[in-house]
């Protein structure tokens, strides 16, 4: 019998390698294309100013991704992100009345096993964007009840490890003086917000020397 040549065993080595590398089918897509939220920090800057000043582009972008939303959770993703880029854009009427849909999707919805991975976000963005309108009209109290509201709907699961805080509330209170509410809040990010524990650090370490952090893209989340 011929012995295989060792051109032969390294070709058919090749070929065998090269078909264990392929990768594997991939599963149905994400519900949200994850290039969309890359799409939405790039129309802010990373300074604090990018929140109100490209908020109109974020609206435009928002509005056309929920029309093409399918699922109630897609719905609720680009409900919320409408609801606080309106207010940011000065549109007080459309933010109140997107927070508030959004809100009645939550009621509905939260214990729903396909809605897991939306709710802490939708609760996080009602209560932003609800506790922003009542700091608005001077309801001071009320607005730091919403914003320690925010933070309890995320808990430790996998989907909100990497789900980063909005901190657009926390920031008007801190305007305010309302130092002790944020820090407080910041606390209870600690909790489900994992991968966010040193930047939350940084930032409790600044406000408890009376400075105010930059808290560039989280000022859109």
């Amino acid at each position: 019998m011929n012995k295989p040549s060792i051109l032969a065993i390294l070709l058919l080595g090749s070929i065998c390698f090269a078909g264990c590398s392929q990768e594997p089918e991939k599963d149905d897509p994400p519900v949200v294309d994850p290039k969309i939220a890359i799409e939405k920090k790039a129309l802010a800057n990373a300074s604090s100013e990018g929140e109100t000043a490209d908020a109109p582009k974020r609206v435009a972008a928002d509005k056309a991704h929920l029309q093409k939303a399918k699922r109630v959770s897609e719905r609720a993703l680009f409900l919320g992100d409408l609801a606080k880029d309106s207010f940011s854009a000065g549109e007080v009427a459309d933010a109140k009345m997107f927070a508030e849909e959004l809100r009645e999707i939550v009621r509905k919805k939260k214990d729903e096993w396909d809605f897991r991975a939306a709710k802490g976000k939708a609760i996080q963005d009602v209560n932003i964007v609800l506790g922003r309108l009542a700091l608005k009209e001077g309801r001071v109290a009320e607005a730091k009840t919403y914003l320690l509201a925010a933070g309890k709907g995320f808990d430790s699961s996998l989907e909100n490890l990497d789900c980063p805080r909005n901190m657009s509330l926390a920031r008007d209170l801190l305007l305010k003086g309302e130092k002790q509410v944020v820090l407080q809040y910041l606390e209870e990010c600690k909790n489900s917000w994992i991968r966010g524990f040193d930047q939350i650090r940084e930032w409790s370490a600044e406000i408890t020397d009376g400075k105010i952090p930059d808290f560039g893209a989280n000022l859109i989340e």
